[in-house]
């Protein structure tokens, strides 16, 4: 594998069209002064009552929850998405699509897909997007306890000083911090995903055992820790300065 290649924007998202474009591209429209309209001038004409708590500040109101919502939509999943090592990997099995594995059979508790498909059904894309996942909330007792856990991450990492690595470069806006994080995501792919608990290349047909699920679930833990701090810090840049009122 080759650990020297890297993301360029320009070169690799051509007219915006990735993940780190679309988390720029609508991060920056949740902030984007066409859906928003001044409290002060809305309420002046009578279209808006400025709400008591926003007396004596200079705030917005959104003008088209639509978009809003919309937009909204879209920065979540992104950012959840590019976080995901394999959603920043190789194109030559389509972030690992075209690797079909075996994950589960030798597991304490079987996998079955969404669809019913069980064990060899898997490719190394999909054990990455549901199947640790799906195993970790089996094992926790409930998707509750697992977020409990995701909880615990963002708070050791609060503690350590670890959340300022995450938070160093956190505005979505910015291309530059988006561009990171995917960075972040192919490193992980090719330490964790793409290789077996023997630094051994995964490829077709490779059975995935209790120590691949047992050590790369920290990975996946860290990954949505640090996606859920970045995309709250996201909204926080972006809609620092509106609120969205109702039109009585």
């Amino acid at each position: 594998m080759k650990k020297d290649c890297s993301f360029v924007y320009d070169r690799d998202c051509t007219k915006d069209i990735c993940a780190v474009g679309a988390i720029t591209n609508f991060t920056a429209r949740l902030s984007d002064s066409m859906f928003w309209s001044n409290v002060e001038q809305s309420s002046k004409q009578g279209r808006n009552r400025r709400p008591s708590s926003m007396r004596g500040a200079n705030r917005f109101c959104c003008s088209d929850t639509w978009a809003m919502k919309e937009s909204l939509m879209f920065v979540t999943h992104f950012v959840g998405d590019i976080h995901q090592p394999l959603h920043c990997s190789r194109k030559t099995d389509l972030g690992g699509n075209k690797i079909h594995v075996y994950f589960g059979q030798n597991l304490q508790f079987p996998v079955i897909d969404s669809r019913g498909l069980m064990h060899s059904n898997w490719n190394l894309h999909a054990v990455w997007d549901d199947a640790i996942i799906g195993q970790a909330i089996d094992a926790t007792g409930s998707r509750y306890h697992f977020e409990k856990e995701i909880q615990y991450v963002i708070d050791m990492a609060e503690s350590s000083g670890h959340i300022d690595d995450w938070l160093r470069c956190s505005d979505g806006r910015n291309i530059k911090c988006a561009s990171e994080w995917a960075e972040e995501s192919w490193e992980d792919a090719l330490t964790w995903a793409y290789r077996d608990e023997h630094a051994k290349a995964i490829t077709d047909g490779t059975y995935l055992s209790v120590e691949y699920f047992s050590t790369r679930l920290p990975v996946v833990k860290r990954r949505l820790a640090a996606a859920g701090v970045r995309l709250a810090a996201s909204l926080e840049y972006a809609l620092a300065n509106f609120t969205i009122c109702d039109e009585t």
